[in-house]
């Protein structure tokens, strides 16, 4: 849950559920739990809002270097980030192309009046899906916990591919916020910056 919280930032307690995959009763008895301990704590004003305290992130960061260490598993997620960071341009490169369009050489916001832009630019994605799929599939095998990434990307993809485009990009769980989070997942867990 800390980890979670980590990787998506202050969130509503069904955003959390959702991200780790857990009901959201259970969700609240956890996060109401950390709370008592001091590693998370409320967002002023907004009462079903969580973030993580100064200590939650770095007990979160001591658990994930135990766990790297305990399961010898860093070389396998420094491989599985080193081809994710492959990725990562060509899916920026085709959610900048969902949402922007060149009309008679000019960039204009994609209006989704063009079937046949959409659908290539869907193809595209599709692609991607399958590579990071592989990705997530195998980095699973070492850690678990990462396979909360492929469900939630293949449920975004799959309802995109079905027309419902929000969840391409408009939406707290479209397939790039999801996309963002496993990039955010990564760098925390081999304890990097997306400066670095």
């Amino acid at each position: 849950m800390l980890h979670t919280i980590r990787c998506i930032g202050y969130a509503a307690a069904n955003r959390i559920a959702a991200a780790a995959r857990l009901d959201l009763g259970a969700t609240r008895k956890i996060l109401d739990l950390l709370s008592t301990q001091g590693l998370t704590s409320q967002v002023e004003g907004e009462s079903d809002s969580w973030g993580l305290t100064e200590r939650g992130r770095e007990e979160d960061a001591a658990r994930i270097d135990l766990e790297l260490d305990v399961s010898n598993t860093r070389i396998h997620v420094e491989s599985a980030f080193d081809a994710f960071l492959e990725l990562n341009p060509p899916l920026l490169q085709v959610c900048h192309d969902w949402q922007m369009h060149v009309v008679g050489g000019t960039p204009v916001l994609n209006d989704h009046s063009d079937a046949d832009y959409d659908v290539a630019v869907i193809e595209r994605l599709a692609k991607i899906h399958r590579s990071i799929g592989r990705l997530v599939d195998d980095l699973t095998i070492q850690l678990a916990r990462f396979g909360t990434y492929g469900a939630r990307l293949s449920d975004a993809f799959e309802r995109v591919d079905r027309g419902e485009h929000a969840f391409f990009t408009d939406r707290l769980d479209s397939y790039h916020t999801v996309w963002f989070q496993l990039h955010e997942d990564l760098l925390s867990t081999l304890g990097r910056s997306r400066e670095g």
